[in-house]
């Protein structure tokens, strides 16, 4: 018999604008492990550009995200909503948190928002690597992958928004394991390189690039320089910077996203450019 996990989903901006491919192969992903992700229904923007506010912007479009997540309640097993972007989940999480704990701001969001029902706080906020994880099981991902990626080696970039701050970190702050644990449940070898949990700029890229530029070069050199193939993310923002790191070391390192590698390790559409297709089996081939 087979049990279908079913969790509400908020796709996000930057999947749906800048890269369709993270959440494409996602969705290809879920097929094959009998996940079904049930879209929040005309979803906005989290408010990630508002996050690092004081005031009670920070909090409204999370809150909306939460509030329409709560309406699919019913419809759905379980209270979980999951995302793939990591700084949509540290915006959704953060405000989950400070909706649950904090009674004034609750309050205060639910007086503003008047054209929508109160959220009543009953919602739990994850990453889809932590479903992954927690729902599926690395080990069970791993007696499922058809095409075990034994010969790349991967290096796991975490970035800063799936560990801090640290009440909202899918894993151990300081020490995580999760993205290794992922990159050996489909086979391949993960790359211990000290800049994996390095800021690579974030928003910087905007209006000053240099920084990213800067950064970024150092994660990408530190990765490649401890032997890796490819670098895997999580963040669609982290992904646009490290391919900057890429172009200023002049290296030929793709920067894919997880859900890519696990679609390659199931035999599923990775959604991969032909060039990134090209550079990625040149590795699997030893060549």
């Amino acid at each position: 018999m087979v049990i279908v996990i079913r969790v509400i989903y908020y796709p996000g901006c930057s999947l749906r604008n800048s890269y369709p491919e993270f959440e494409k192969s996602a969705l290809e992903v879920c097929k094959k492990l009998d996940i079904e992700l049930e879209e929040i229904p005309e979803w906005n923007c989290c408010g990630v550009n508002f996050s690092l506010s004081d005031n009670i912007m920070r909090h409204l479009g999370a809150v909306r995200t939460l509030i329409d997540a709560q309406e699919e309640l019913s419809s759905t097993a379980g209270n979980e909503i999951t995302t793939l972007c990591s700084m949509c989940y540290n915006v959704l999480k953060r405000t989950n948190i400070a909706l649950k704990t904090e009674q004034d701001t609750r309050e205060n969001v639910n007086d503003y928002i008047d054209d929508a029902p109160n959220y009543k706080g009953n919602l739990e906020v994850s990453h889809f690597l932590q479903l992954l994880r927690d729902k599926i099981g690395f080990d069970t991902i791993f007696d499922k992958i058809t095409n075990p990626l034994s010969d790349l080696k991967i290096a796991p970039y975490y970035g800063c928004a799936l560990l801090r701050p640290e009440d909202v970190a899918v894993d151990k702050r300081e020490s995580p394991t999760i993205i290794e644990e992922f990159i050996r449940a489909i086979g391949a070898t993960s790359v211990d390189y000290p800049y994996k949990m390095e800021c690579c700029g974030n928003y910087h890229a905007a209006f000053r690039k240099e920084i990213v530029e800067i950064r970024s070069k150092a994660i990408v050199e530190s990765a490649v320089s401890a032997g890796a193939d490819l670098i895997i993310s999580p963040c669609p923002l982290c992904t646009y910077n490290l391919g900057l790191g890429v172009e200023n070391l002049g290296k030929d390192v793709p920067v894919l996203f997880f859900t890519q590698v696990l679609a390659m390790a199931l035999e599923v559409d990775s959604y991969l450019s032909p060039e990134r297709e090209e550079l990625v089996l040149k590795n699997l081939q030893g060549s």
